[in-house]
């Protein structure tokens, strides 16, 4: 198992190989974040990362590895991830840092009140969101993943978000779509996060500008790519539950449908 490992460290969605259990040095599950964090020992190289096994199956864990490379061609930074199977198990690792005692660093909810600070221009923000400049990187950056998420059909959820380094992260995203999300899957961003998040903001003009000015197809192209590179199928990559049964729509054509759908009918 692992053999002809080496690592790159590039955190790019790759699949890093079957190790033992033996390969966790330490687990550290951060209740208040629902996150866990492991240090992983693999052939000498230590490791830092949260890691998690979807419960929606194997599937839905490399979906997880797509949604986060698929993040930089929406104008979203991308956290770094890999695909692992650890025993017989099936994980997602997310790139982490080491504090100065070879501690995994632990990432923070946002919480309610600092969002209040955050989106409320009148409101003084604290510790290292006091400047303005500060607070409005944080600001677009939170509107891009809640911008990006509905892209996808993915749950918009202001729990969803968390602070690394005083920045903001998406690092639980979900990849299975709402029930009725059909042939006709409207917007997942909920009337109070548009009243918040996207106050006086045209919706249209910040997708344009997270895509650089890419053209639809082009963006389908590029989507395609990453999946092709990732190397997970197209059809398996978004999932439905309906009447128990497990339904499977294609991404790429979910992404042209919202992205028509966005365009016509935001604000």
């Amino acid at each position: 198992m692992g053999g002809g490992f080496i690592w790159e460290n590039k955190w790019d969605g790759s699949n890093l190989g079957k190790f033992s259990k033996e390969i966790i040095v330490s687990r550290n599950e951060c209740g208040a974040v629902s996150v866990k964090y492991c240090i992983l020992n693999i052939q000498g190289v230590k490791i830092a990362c949260s890691i998690r096994k979807y419960k929606g199956g194997d599937h839905g864990t490399k979906a997880l590895a797509i949604i986060d490379e698929l993040k930089p061609l929406f104008g979203v930074k991308k956290i770094g991830s890999h695909i692992i199977t650890i025993g017989e198990s099936l994980y997602i690792i997310y790139k982490a840092s080491f504090d100065d005692q070879e501690k995994i660093k632990v990432d923070k909810m946002l919480t309610a009140k600092q969002a209040v600070k955050i989106y409320n221009p009148l409101e003084e923000i604290q510790n290292n969101l006091n400047q303005e400049e500060n607070r409005e990187a944080v600001l677009l950056e939170i509107r891009r993943i809640f911008l990006f998420k509905d892209i996808l059909g993915m749950k918009t959820s202001l729990t969803n978000i968390l602070m690394r380094d005083s920045y903001p992260i998406d690092q639980k995203s979900d990849p299975v779509l709402r029930d009725n999300c059909g042939g006709d899957c409207l917007s997942t961003l909920s009337d109070s996060l548009r009243k918040d998040w996207f106050h006086k903001v045209d919706i249209t003009d910040l997708f344009l500008e997270m895509i650089a000015g890419r053209s639809l197809t082009d963006l389908i192209k590029d989507v395609n790519a990453v999946i092709n590179r990732v190397d997970v199928r197209e059809d398996n990559l978004i999932g439905r539950r309906e009447n128990r049964k497990k339904d499977f729509l294609f991404l790429p054509e979910m992404i042209q449908r919202r992205v028509r759908e966005m365009i016509l009918f935001s604000n």
